[in-house]
Protein backbone atom coordinates (compact mmCIF):
# COMPACT_ATOMS: atom_id res chain seq x y z
CA UNK A 1 0.00 0.00 0.00
CA UNK A 2 1.24 3.46 -1.06
CA UNK A 3 2.63 5.89 2.06
CA UNK A 4 -0.74 8.23 2.40
CA UNK A 5 -0.25 11.71 3.72
CA UNK A 6 -1.57 11.82 7.50
CA UNK A 7 -4.46 14.33 6.71
CA UNK A 8 -5.72 12.16 4.21
CA UNK A 9 -6.04 8.75 6.87
CA UNK A 10 -7.50 11.26 9.10
CA UNK A 11 -10.17 12.09 6.53
CA UNK A 12 -10.81 8.53 5.82
CA UNK A 13 -11.11 7.52 9.60
CA UNK A 14 -13.87 10.57 9.84
CA UNK A 15 -15.87 9.23 6.61
CA UNK A 16 -15.93 6.03 8.03
CA UNK A 17 -17.21 6.82 12.06
CA UNK A 18 -19.77 8.40 9.75
CA UNK A 19 -21.03 6.11 8.03
CA UNK A 20 -21.10 3.24 10.47
CA UNK A 21 -23.55 5.65 12.95
CA UNK A 22 -25.72 6.82 9.91
CA UNK A 23 -26.34 3.12 8.84
CA UNK A 24 -26.97 1.55 11.82
CA UNK A 25 -29.09 4.79 12.51
CA UNK A 26 -31.06 4.09 9.48
CA UNK A 27 -32.84 0.88 11.34
CA UNK A 28 -31.84 0.24 14.91
CA UNK A 29 -34.05 3.02 16.37
CA UNK A 30 -36.81 1.71 14.86
CA UNK A 31 -36.19 -2.21 15.39
CA UNK A 32 -38.53 -2.20 18.51
CA UNK A 33 -41.22 -1.04 16.59
CA UNK A 34 -40.93 -3.42 13.87
CA UNK A 35 -40.82 -5.89 16.27
CA UNK A 36 -43.80 -5.20 18.22
CA UNK A 37 -45.71 -5.30 14.60
CA UNK A 38 -44.66 -8.85 14.28
CA UNK A 39 -46.31 -10.12 17.58
CA UNK A 40 -43.02 -10.31 19.48
CA UNK A 41 -43.59 -9.71 23.41
CA UNK A 42 -41.91 -6.55 25.27
CA UNK A 43 -39.79 -9.00 27.32
CA UNK A 44 -38.62 -10.67 24.21
CA UNK A 45 -37.60 -7.09 22.42
CA UNK A 46 -35.71 -6.38 25.98
CA UNK A 47 -34.19 -9.54 25.61
CA UNK A 48 -32.24 -8.80 22.25
CA UNK A 49 -30.97 -5.60 23.48
CA UNK A 50 -29.66 -7.43 26.42
CA UNK A 51 -27.95 -9.57 24.49
CA UNK A 52 -26.43 -7.14 22.65
CA UNK A 53 -24.98 -5.40 25.19
CA UNK A 54 -23.64 -8.50 27.38
CA UNK A 55 -21.64 -9.49 24.26
CA UNK A 56 -20.26 -6.32 23.68
CA UNK A 57 -19.52 -6.22 27.15
CA UNK A 58 -17.08 -9.03 26.89
CA UNK A 59 -16.21 -8.98 23.57
CA UNK A 60 -15.05 -5.08 23.17
CA UNK A 61 -11.55 -5.55 24.88
CA UNK A 62 -10.80 -9.65 23.23
CA UNK A 63 -11.71 -7.67 19.70
CA UNK A 64 -9.31 -5.01 20.22
CA UNK A 65 -6.44 -6.99 22.16
CA UNK A 66 -7.04 -8.96 18.76
CA UNK A 67 -6.68 -5.95 16.90
CA UNK A 68 -3.14 -5.11 18.77
CA UNK A 69 -1.49 -7.97 17.57
CA UNK A 70 -3.22 -8.52 14.02
CA UNK A 71 -3.32 -5.08 12.88
CA UNK A 72 -6.38 -2.29 13.20
CA UNK A 73 -7.31 -1.96 9.64
CA UNK A 74 -7.26 -6.03 8.98
CA UNK A 75 -8.98 -6.23 12.18
CA UNK A 76 -11.32 -3.66 11.09
CA UNK A 77 -12.12 -5.22 7.87
CA UNK A 78 -13.27 -9.19 9.22
CA UNK A 79 -15.18 -7.04 11.89
CA UNK A 80 -17.43 -4.51 9.62
CA UNK A 81 -17.76 -7.95 7.09
CA UNK A 82 -19.31 -10.21 9.79
CA UNK A 83 -21.26 -7.29 11.19
CA UNK A 84 -23.01 -6.92 8.00
CA UNK A 85 -23.69 -10.64 7.65
CA UNK A 86 -25.77 -10.38 10.87
CA UNK A 87 -27.56 -7.25 9.51
CA UNK A 88 -28.19 -9.54 6.66
CA UNK A 89 -29.47 -11.91 8.07
CA UNK A 90 -31.82 -9.91 10.02
CA UNK A 91 -33.04 -7.99 6.59
CA UNK A 92 -34.11 -11.09 5.32
CA UNK A 93 -37.14 -11.88 8.00
CA UNK A 94 -38.17 -10.26 11.34
CA UNK A 95 -38.53 -13.85 13.06
CA UNK A 96 -37.05 -14.66 16.59
CA UNK A 97 -34.03 -16.63 15.33
CA UNK A 98 -33.02 -13.78 12.77
CA UNK A 99 -33.56 -11.50 14.68
CA UNK A 100 -31.59 -12.99 17.40
CA UNK A 101 -28.95 -13.89 14.95
CA UNK A 102 -28.98 -10.01 13.81
CA UNK A 103 -27.82 -8.96 17.29
CA UNK A 104 -25.34 -11.42 18.15
CA UNK A 105 -22.94 -10.74 15.30
CA UNK A 106 -23.05 -7.37 15.94
CA UNK A 107 -22.72 -7.91 19.71
CA UNK A 108 -19.95 -9.63 18.77
CA UNK A 109 -18.51 -7.90 16.16
CA UNK A 110 -19.60 -4.32 15.49
CA UNK A 111 -16.64 -2.14 17.59
CA UNK A 112 -15.99 0.22 14.59
CA UNK A 113 -15.64 3.43 17.24
CA UNK A 114 -13.69 1.82 19.63
CA UNK A 115 -11.33 0.02 16.62
CA UNK A 116 -11.50 3.62 14.91
CA UNK A 117 -10.02 5.45 17.80
CA UNK A 118 -7.39 3.10 18.85
CA UNK A 119 -6.56 3.41 15.23
CA UNK A 120 -5.87 6.92 16.04
CA UNK A 121 -3.94 6.73 18.63
CA UNK A 122 -1.53 4.30 16.76
CA UNK A 123 -1.57 6.40 13.61
CA UNK A 124 -2.11 10.39 14.91
CA UNK A 125 0.68 12.26 16.57
CA UNK A 126 -0.21 12.74 20.26
CA UNK A 127 -0.60 16.22 20.02
CA UNK A 128 -3.12 15.65 17.41
CA UNK A 129 -5.41 13.18 19.59
CA UNK A 130 -7.80 15.91 21.26
CA UNK A 131 -8.98 17.36 17.96
CA UNK A 132 -8.96 13.92 15.97
CA UNK A 133 -11.05 12.39 18.54
CA UNK A 134 -13.42 15.50 19.64
CA UNK A 135 -13.82 15.60 15.71
CA UNK A 136 -14.56 11.79 14.84
CA UNK A 137 -17.52 11.76 17.70
CA UNK A 138 -18.69 14.82 16.08
CA UNK A 139 -19.02 13.47 12.59
CA UNK A 140 -20.41 10.09 14.22
CA UNK A 141 -22.85 12.20 16.11
CA UNK A 142 -23.93 13.79 12.64
CA UNK A 143 -24.96 10.42 11.52
CA UNK A 144 -26.42 9.33 14.44
CA UNK A 145 -28.77 12.88 13.54
CA UNK A 146 -28.79 12.07 9.83
CA UNK A 147 -29.77 8.15 9.66
CA UNK A 148 -32.88 8.08 11.20
CA UNK A 149 -34.12 10.45 9.14
CA UNK A 150 -33.25 8.61 5.75
CA UNK A 151 -34.23 5.21 7.69
CA UNK A 152 -37.66 6.59 8.44
CA UNK A 153 -38.34 7.54 4.76
CA UNK A 154 -37.04 4.13 3.33
CA UNK A 155 -39.58 2.69 6.00
CA UNK A 156 -42.55 4.73 5.29
CA UNK A 157 -41.96 4.48 1.10
CA UNK A 158 -42.69 1.11 -0.57
CA UNK A 159 -39.07 -0.12 -0.10
CA UNK A 160 -40.21 -0.98 4.00
CA UNK A 161 -38.29 -1.79 6.98
CA UNK A 162 -36.03 -4.55 5.52
CA UNK A 163 -34.87 -2.53 2.71
CA UNK A 164 -33.23 0.12 5.48
CA UNK A 165 -31.26 -3.09 7.24
CA UNK A 166 -30.13 -4.23 3.63
CA UNK A 167 -28.83 -0.96 3.08
CA UNK A 168 -27.62 -0.78 6.26
CA UNK A 169 -25.32 -3.59 5.44
CA UNK A 170 -24.00 -2.58 2.38
CA UNK A 171 -22.65 0.44 4.34
CA UNK A 172 -20.76 -1.65 6.32
CA UNK A 173 -19.62 -3.93 3.35
CA UNK A 174 -18.32 -0.42 1.94
CA UNK A 175 -16.24 0.39 5.25
CA UNK A 176 -14.60 -3.14 5.48
CA UNK A 177 -13.33 -2.00 1.74
CA UNK A 178 -12.73 1.06 2.70
CA UNK A 179 -10.26 -0.23 5.79
CA UNK A 180 -8.43 -2.66 4.15
CA UNK A 181 -7.79 -0.34 0.89
CA UNK A 182 -7.05 2.88 2.25
CA UNK A 183 -6.05 2.72 5.96
CA UNK A 184 -2.65 1.80 6.14
CA UNK A 185 -1.63 -0.63 8.92
CA UNK A 186 -0.17 0.24 12.38
CA UNK A 187 0.98 -2.87 14.66
CA UNK A 188 2.84 -1.05 17.38
CA UNK A 189 5.44 -3.35 18.24
CA UNK A 190 6.60 -3.91 22.30
CA UNK A 191 10.66 -2.91 22.24
CA UNK A 192 11.56 -4.92 25.25
CA UNK A 193 9.73 -7.93 24.22
CA UNK A 194 12.20 -10.72 23.11
CA UNK A 195 9.76 -12.98 21.59
CA UNK A 196 8.53 -10.52 18.76
CA UNK A 197 11.54 -9.75 16.29
CA UNK A 198 11.90 -6.12 15.92
CA UNK A 199 11.94 -6.24 11.68
CA UNK A 200 10.43 -4.40 8.68
CA UNK A 201 9.76 -0.87 10.62
CA UNK A 202 7.90 -2.66 13.67
CA UNK A 203 5.79 -5.18 11.65
CA UNK A 204 5.81 -8.67 12.66
CA UNK A 205 3.71 -11.54 11.21
CA UNK A 206 0.75 -12.74 13.54
CA UNK A 207 -1.93 -15.31 13.25
CA UNK A 208 -5.24 -14.20 11.93
CA UNK A 209 -6.99 -15.12 15.62
CA UNK A 210 -5.19 -14.69 19.14
CA UNK A 211 -5.84 -17.41 21.52
CA UNK A 212 -7.95 -16.71 24.21
CA UNK A 213 -5.38 -17.18 26.86
CA UNK A 214 -2.75 -14.71 24.89
CA UNK A 215 -5.66 -12.18 25.19
CA UNK A 216 -6.90 -12.67 28.65
CA UNK A 217 -2.52 -12.14 29.55
CA UNK A 218 -2.70 -9.15 27.04
CA UNK A 219 -5.51 -7.76 29.44
CA UNK A 220 -3.98 -8.39 32.70
CA UNK A 221 -0.36 -7.16 31.52
CA UNK A 222 -2.12 -3.70 31.09
CA UNK A 223 -0.57 -0.88 33.52
CA UNK A 224 -3.53 -1.03 35.72
CA UNK A 225 -1.72 1.02 38.69
CA UNK A 226 -2.29 4.45 35.99
CA UNK A 227 -5.64 2.85 34.73
CA UNK A 228 -8.20 2.39 37.46
CA UNK A 229 -8.34 6.14 38.05
CA UNK A 230 -9.55 6.74 34.59
CA UNK A 231 -11.43 3.79 33.96
CA UNK A 232 -13.16 3.91 37.05
CA UNK A 233 -14.16 7.85 36.35
CA UNK A 234 -15.15 6.89 32.77
CA UNK A 235 -17.94 4.04 34.55
CA UNK A 236 -19.30 6.57 36.89
CA UNK A 237 -19.43 9.69 34.04
CA UNK A 238 -20.94 7.16 31.84
CA UNK A 239 -23.71 6.36 34.48
CA UNK A 240 -24.83 9.80 35.33
CA UNK A 241 -24.89 10.50 32.12
CA UNK A 242 -27.17 7.33 31.09
CA UNK A 243 -29.20 7.76 34.73
CA UNK A 244 -29.73 11.88 33.33
CA UNK A 245 -30.75 10.75 30.13
CA UNK A 246 -33.34 7.43 31.01
CA UNK A 247 -34.78 9.99 33.49
CA UNK A 248 -35.16 12.84 30.82
CA UNK A 249 -38.55 10.83 29.22
CA UNK A 250 -40.53 10.60 32.46
CA UNK A 251 -39.49 14.59 33.35
CA UNK A 252 -40.85 15.08 29.99
CA UNK A 253 -44.11 13.70 30.26
CA UNK A 254 -44.67 14.09 33.77
CA UNK A 255 -43.00 17.30 34.94
CA UNK A 256 -43.25 19.59 31.92
CA UNK A 257 -46.19 17.60 30.27
CA UNK A 258 -44.42 18.22 26.63
CA UNK A 259 -45.58 17.03 23.56
CA UNK A 260 -43.60 14.60 21.23
CA UNK A 261 -42.69 17.33 18.43
CA UNK A 262 -41.29 19.08 21.45
CA UNK A 263 -39.46 16.41 22.50
CA UNK A 264 -37.71 15.64 19.02
CA UNK A 265 -36.87 19.27 18.62
CA UNK A 266 -34.94 19.31 22.28
CA UNK A 267 -32.91 16.18 21.19
CA UNK A 268 -31.91 17.04 18.22
CA UNK A 269 -31.05 20.27 19.63
CA UNK A 270 -29.36 18.72 22.07
CA UNK A 271 -27.54 16.38 19.48
CA UNK A 272 -26.50 19.34 17.81
CA UNK A 273 -24.46 21.04 20.27
CA UNK A 274 -22.91 17.90 20.94
CA UNK A 275 -21.56 18.00 17.22
CA UNK A 276 -20.36 21.30 17.33
CA UNK A 277 -18.60 20.93 20.67
CA UNK A 278 -16.66 17.75 19.28
CA UNK A 279 -14.95 20.54 16.90
CA UNK A 280 -13.45 22.53 19.28
CA UNK A 281 -12.09 20.31 21.82
CA UNK A 282 -8.44 20.75 20.80
CA UNK A 283 -8.51 25.10 21.31
CA UNK A 284 -10.64 24.16 24.72
CA UNK A 285 -7.57 21.68 25.84
CA UNK A 286 -5.32 24.69 24.83
CA UNK A 287 -6.08 26.61 27.50
CA UNK A 288 -5.16 24.18 30.49
CA UNK A 289 -1.80 23.63 28.22
CA UNK A 290 -2.31 19.65 28.24
CA UNK A 291 -3.52 19.54 31.93
CA UNK A 292 -6.78 16.76 30.98
CA UNK A 293 -7.25 16.40 34.77
CA UNK A 294 -7.73 19.74 35.21
CA UNK A 295 -10.30 20.33 32.79
CA UNK A 296 -11.87 17.23 33.34
CA UNK A 297 -12.74 18.43 37.25
CA UNK A 298 -13.58 21.61 35.51
CA UNK A 299 -15.93 19.87 33.44
CA UNK A 300 -17.59 17.45 36.23
CA UNK A 301 -18.36 20.32 38.06
CA UNK A 302 -20.20 21.88 35.50
CA UNK A 303 -21.51 18.93 34.45
CA UNK A 304 -22.68 18.30 38.24
CA UNK A 305 -24.84 21.80 38.92
CA UNK A 306 -26.23 21.11 35.15
CA UNK A 307 -27.75 17.67 35.88
CA UNK A 308 -28.96 18.74 39.46
CA UNK A 309 -29.95 22.43 38.22
CA UNK A 310 -32.26 20.81 35.07
CA UNK A 311 -33.67 18.23 37.32
CA UNK A 312 -35.28 20.36 39.71
CA UNK A 313 -36.52 23.40 37.47
CA UNK A 314 -39.79 24.09 37.25
CA UNK A 315 -40.46 24.80 33.62
CA UNK A 316 -39.19 23.46 30.26
CA UNK A 317 -37.37 26.68 29.28
CA UNK A 318 -35.23 25.94 32.35
CA UNK A 319 -34.35 22.42 31.68
CA UNK A 320 -33.13 23.84 28.33
CA UNK A 321 -30.97 26.50 29.94
CA UNK A 322 -29.26 23.72 31.96
CA UNK A 323 -28.93 21.30 29.11
CA UNK A 324 -26.70 23.33 26.69
CA UNK A 325 -23.71 23.33 29.65
CA UNK A 326 -24.56 19.59 30.29
CA UNK A 327 -24.41 18.22 26.57
CA UNK A 328 -21.19 20.81 26.12
CA UNK A 329 -19.37 19.43 29.02
CA UNK A 330 -20.48 15.71 28.08
CA UNK A 331 -18.51 16.10 24.95
CA UNK A 332 -15.46 17.46 25.86
CA UNK A 333 -15.12 15.03 28.89
CA UNK A 334 -15.45 12.08 26.54
CA UNK A 335 -12.81 13.23 24.29
CA UNK A 336 -10.63 13.90 27.51
CA UNK A 337 -11.48 10.56 29.27
CA UNK A 338 -10.76 8.79 26.12
CA UNK A 339 -6.88 10.78 25.54
CA UNK A 340 -6.47 9.74 29.17
CA UNK A 341 -7.02 6.52 28.63
CA UNK A 342 -4.68 6.13 25.54
CA UNK A 343 -1.74 8.44 27.60
CA UNK A 344 -2.09 6.14 30.84
CA UNK A 345 -1.69 3.17 28.71
CA UNK A 346 0.77 1.38 26.48
CA UNK A 347 1.53 2.25 23.35
CA UNK A 348 1.31 -1.25 22.13
CA UNK A 349 -1.76 -2.06 23.51
CA UNK A 350 -3.98 0.53 22.30
CA UNK A 351 -6.69 -2.10 20.54
CA UNK A 352 -7.43 -3.65 24.10
CA UNK A 353 -7.34 -0.03 25.98
CA UNK A 354 -10.22 1.07 23.51
CA UNK A 355 -11.88 -2.37 23.77
CA UNK A 356 -11.67 -2.24 27.72
CA UNK A 357 -12.82 1.72 27.56
CA UNK A 358 -15.82 0.47 25.51
CA UNK A 359 -16.60 -2.16 27.80
CA UNK A 360 -17.48 0.15 30.85
CA UNK A 361 -19.42 1.75 29.09
CA UNK A 362 -21.66 -1.67 28.71
CA UNK A 363 -22.22 -2.08 32.69
CA UNK A 364 -24.39 0.87 32.86
CA UNK A 365 -26.65 0.38 29.84
CA UNK A 366 -27.26 -2.98 31.40
CA UNK A 367 -27.59 -1.61 35.07
CA UNK A 368 -28.89 1.90 35.21
CA UNK A 369 -32.07 1.57 33.55
CA UNK A 370 -33.42 -0.74 36.01
CA UNK A 371 -32.28 1.39 38.46
CA UNK A 372 -33.13 4.25 37.34
CA UNK A 373 -36.87 2.76 37.04
CA UNK A 374 -36.71 1.71 40.67
CA UNK A 375 -35.92 5.20 42.34
CA UNK A 376 -38.53 6.90 39.78
CA UNK A 377 -40.66 5.07 41.82
CA UNK A 378 -39.98 7.17 45.02
CA UNK A 379 -39.58 10.46 42.84
CA UNK A 380 -38.87 11.55 39.69
CA UNK A 381 -36.10 14.10 40.92
CA UNK A 382 -34.20 11.55 42.17
CA UNK A 383 -32.71 10.29 39.84
CA UNK A 384 -31.09 13.52 38.86
CA UNK A 385 -30.14 13.92 42.02
CA UNK A 386 -28.03 10.68 41.59
CA UNK A 387 -26.53 11.54 38.80
CA UNK A 388 -25.09 14.54 40.48
CA UNK A 389 -23.63 12.67 43.07
CA UNK A 390 -22.42 10.13 40.58
CA UNK A 391 -20.30 13.31 39.20
CA UNK A 392 -19.46 14.27 42.58
CA UNK A 393 -17.35 10.73 42.74
CA UNK A 394 -15.64 11.04 39.90
CA UNK A 395 -14.02 14.65 41.43
CA UNK A 396 -12.92 12.36 44.70
CA UNK A 397 -10.93 10.13 42.48
CA UNK A 398 -9.41 12.88 40.58
CA UNK A 399 -7.96 14.23 43.93
CA UNK A 400 -7.31 10.43 45.36
CA UNK A 401 -6.08 8.51 42.31
CA UNK A 402 -2.33 9.33 42.50
CA UNK A 403 -1.30 10.28 38.71
CA UNK A 404 -4.50 12.31 38.57
CA UNK A 405 -4.16 14.29 41.95
CA UNK A 406 -0.40 15.04 41.13
CA UNK A 407 -1.12 16.81 38.05
CA UNK A 408 -4.10 18.91 39.90
CA UNK A 409 -1.75 19.79 42.99
CA UNK A 410 1.41 20.42 40.48
CA UNK A 411 -0.82 22.99 38.93
CA UNK A 412 -2.92 24.58 41.72
CA UNK A 413 1.19 24.70 43.59
CA UNK A 414 2.20 26.21 39.91
CA UNK A 415 -0.51 29.14 40.19
CA UNK A 416 -0.10 30.45 43.60
CA UNK A 417 3.91 30.71 42.62
CA UNK A 418 2.93 32.90 39.71
CA UNK A 419 0.33 35.04 41.78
Amino acid sequence: MATMKPKVVTHIIYTMAFLDMFAVSMFIPLLPQMARRQGLSPALIGLFGSVYGGLQLFSSPTVGSWSDSSGKSYVLMVTLVLTAAGYYVLACSMTVVFILIGRILPGLFKHTQSLLKSYVADAVPKEDHLKVYGRLLSLGNVGFIVGPLVGGFIVDSSLGYQTAVFLGGCIFILNAVVARMFLPEHIVVEPNDPKIPNKNNGAKKTSAFKNPLTVLSSIRRMPWGNLWGVFLIKLLLSSSCLMFRENASLLFDIKFHTTAKSVGFIISFANFISSVTGFYVDKVAAIYKGNDSKLLMHLTIVHIVSVIGATLVPELWMYVVFLVPYKLCQALARVCVINLVVHHGSDHETGALMGMSQSLVSIPRIIVPTLCGLLQVVDITIPGIVAGLLGVSCIYILFTDPIESRKLTSDLSSEKKSN
